[in-house]
């Protein structure tokens, strides 16, 4: 009886330490303990981050870390983007080994950065590419949207030929046109120029002006599985019927007719309002438009793979996507950013050594990525 009533010590609590304040002491000691003491919270970077969080989804932002599918030099580029470190001609200034901060491409004369090596590099090899990022992103959406309730309503893309999208599986309907913008699509008043010539976004999906885009929410994990299963059937049953509706969108009249123009930008990931032009871009295609309303939905990628919530997430979900169709797509342009973030930064080193290697000129050259030191 005197066995069974002896109790275990209870465990013994970690002492506190003593910090004469909450500057220079905590700092010495966070520093000695983690190696966070001294990390500077007034940088750029650090507080163009820190007031990007409310408008981000951080989850899928920061994704690539644990995709399986993101190998360890692509991990490697997205965290030297994001922390200022991934070399270019700045650095090669600061560091004294060049004293040229252009960008050391051919055909491009502008200033260098990171944000240039990823989105504004003017050579024709890395402009090919950054046009080919942004239509295999077009081609992923257009896809998720084709069989969402409302892909019938798909009327026009502009991401790419038509080998280019038999190359990903997808099958626009019958109706709609590549490249093209309908005529039926615009008043009786618009003269042939101005068909030709108007803006192109890089999809229309026409709905009825009546519809509401899919607003069902995510099963709850504590949902069983047969509850799981009716909700699906009892979702899919919904969106037959609502595909039903709009079978022929360009049939419709155009006082029932809902256009949306959507425009898809790769966007600085700190600042992506610098962006948010595609209301101006599209304005006059808008005014010639015949229709009941229309809507310019811009979507936004971060080049170092940031998914916004309103500018990505929502957009996706106002074009009739729900929660889980959104999230999957989400994370897929995330993969694709980064993975082509580090396909810009390879062939911009391949491209810059080999115009190192035939430099016959004397005197400051562009300076070449210096060893890895991993």
């Amino acid at each position: 009886e005197h066995a069974m009533s002896t109790s275990t010590a209870p465990a013994s609590t970690p002492k506190p330490t003593y910090l004469s304040n909450l500057q220079a002491a905590l700092q010495l000691h966070m520093h000695s303990k983690h190696k966070l003491g001294y990390a500077n919270a007034k940088t750029g970077y650090y507080s163009y981050y820190q007031s990007l969080l409310p408008q981000v989804d951080k989850k899928i932002s920061n994704a690539f870390r644990t995709m399986p599918g993101i190998s360890f030099p692509v991990k490697r580029t997205i965290f030297q983007y994001r922390t200022g470190t991934l070399y270019n001609q700045k650095h090669a200034v600061r560091f004294k080994r060049s004293t040229d901060p252009l960008c050391p491409l051919p055909g491009c004369h502008q200033l260098d950065s990171a944000l240039h090596m990823l989105s504004g590099c003017q050579n024709h090899i890395i402009s090919n590419m950054k046009t080919e990022r942004h239509n295999i992103a077009g081609r992923m959406i257009t896809k998720a949207l084709s069989k969402s309730p409302w892909g019938a309503g798909l009327i026009n893309t502009d991401v790419g030929k038509d080998e280019r999208l038999a190359q990903h599986n997808l099958q626009l309907p019958a109706h709609a046109s590549n490249r093209t913008i309908p005529d039926y699509l615009f008043s009786r008043n618009t003269s042939q120029r101005s068909r030709l010539t108007s803006s192109r976004p890089d999809a229309i999906l026409i709905t009825p002006y009546h519809a509401k885009p899919n607003s069902s929410s995510p099963s709850s994990s504590s949902d069983s599985p047969s509850r799981y299963m009716l909700r699906s059937r009892h979702r899919n049953m919904q969106e037959t019927r609502m595909t039903s509706r709009v079978r022929q969108p360009h049939l419709l009249n155009a006082t029932q007719r809902h256009v949306h123009l959507i425009e898809i930008k790769y966007c600085e990931d700190t600042r992506p309002e610098h962006q948010l032009a595609a209301q101006q871009q599209h304005a006059h295609l808008c005014k010639l438009i015949d229709a009941k309303a229309v809507t310019i939905h811009p979507i936004l990628l971060g080049v170092g793979g940031t998914c916004y919530t309103e500018h990505t997430l929502n957009q996706f979900k106002k074009l009739g996507l729900n929660h889980q169709r959104a999230m999957k797509l989400a994370r897929r342009l995330h993969a694709h950013s980064a993975i082509y973030a580090h396909k810009l930064v390879t062939t911009r080193r391949a491209i810059e050594n080999n115009v190192n290697s035939n430099s016959q000129v004397p005197g400051p050259s562009p300076s070449r990525n210096p060893p890895d030191p991993h």
